[in-house]
């Protein structure tokens, strides 16, 4: 809520439960899974699960890779392991084309109850190991295009810190594999530093406790608002320009009591001027920002009346 601005102008109930989703992960029914997935008894499971790099035009060259990564890791671990993939939509399709199916996670299978059965995640930049991170099993994190991708879309969380290894090569990958005690001991309190951050609430209870507060109004702590008494102002600066609008602006916000006020400054946020965002970064730390992203619903008629008025 801080990190999009609207903390304090919501006025809403906040609930902090956890996710009712990661409940699945717990309560799903192993052996239907394990059998539909066609996982031998006894056999544990890695499960390789990478974020769509890929473009349409190069689709094939991307599963192609994942199809080697895969063969390569079964190939070099213990016979006590099965790899198993769960890829995004496009590379499905080309598993699909090559008869190789039976290697991926069917995408009409709730991911969080794919994640019951997995002994180990093998995954990079996506989120999905937040959703893992409650099992305490093992996380092994493969990024091979680290720099490019941290430069291209940047990262909310730094790679170095995760609670895992970060693996540039899959040889890196499958040493870690054969020897996961080792990292499994390495990595402990980071990994249970993330969940006491990040997944506190996913205990498989999550659904439980939505349903009490919301449905059947059980009070608790977990339950708050963060709107504030201050007088709520919301103002829109005029875009931003050099001008002495900005100018006004800019001293206007310098000199207002935020003991009393609380400040919303309303602008678009498609507008990619340099001058624009050289002012927005001279606001006073107490303003917030809200982007007005897109356009209006508004017939071929109507369109033409705005701009003529």
């Amino acid at each position: 809520m801080k990190s999009h601005d609207v903390y304090s102008i919501f006025s809403g109930h906040v609930l902090d439960t956890g996710y009712p989703r990661i409940d699945l992960m717990f309560k799903a029914d192993k052996e239907k899974i394990r059998k539909t997935l066609s996982v031998p008894a006894g056999k544990k499971v890695i499960l390789y699960a990478p974020t769509w790099r890929g473009k349409l035009s190069s689709m094939d060259d991307m599963s192609q890779q994942l199809l080697n990564e895969m063969r390569q890791i079964q190939e070099n671990v213990s016979e006590e392991y099965i790899v198993l993939l769960k890829s995004h939509y496009y590379a499905y399709q080309f598993f699909e084309e090559k008869g190789l199916e039976h290697l991926c996670v069917p995408n009409n299978i709730d991911t969080n109850e794919v994640l019951s059965i997995v002994d180990i995640l093998i995954t990079d930049y996506s989120s999905i190991f937040f959703d893992f991170l409650s099992s305490r099993k093992p996380i092994i994190y493969y990024a091979y295009d680290f720099r490019e991708y941290e430069e291209n879309r940047g990262m909310y969380i730094d790679m170095k810190d995760l609670p895992g290894p970060l693996c540039m090569n899959m040889e890196n990958v499958i040493q870690s594999i054969n020897e996961i005690d080792n990292v499994r001991q390495k990595y402990h309190n980071r990994y249970e530093a993330f969940i006491q951050r990040f997944c506190y609430h996913d205990d498989g209870k999550a659904t439980e406790r939505f349903v009490e507060i919301v449905f059947e109004g059980k009070a608790s702590e977990d339950c708050f608002k963060v709107e504030t008494n201050k007088t709520k102002i919301l103002i829109y600066a005029g875009g931003f320009y050099n001008n002495g609008i900005t100018s006004s602006v800019t001293n206007l916000l310098n000199n207002i009591d935020y003991n009393k006020y609380d400040v919303t400054v309303v602008d678009y946020g498609n507008d990619t001027r340099k001058e624009k965002w050289a002012h927005l970064e001279k606001l006073n730390q107490h303003v917030k920002i809200l982007y007005r992203v897109g356009t209006w619903n508004a017939m071929l008629s109507e369109w033409y009346k705005h701009n003529l008025f």
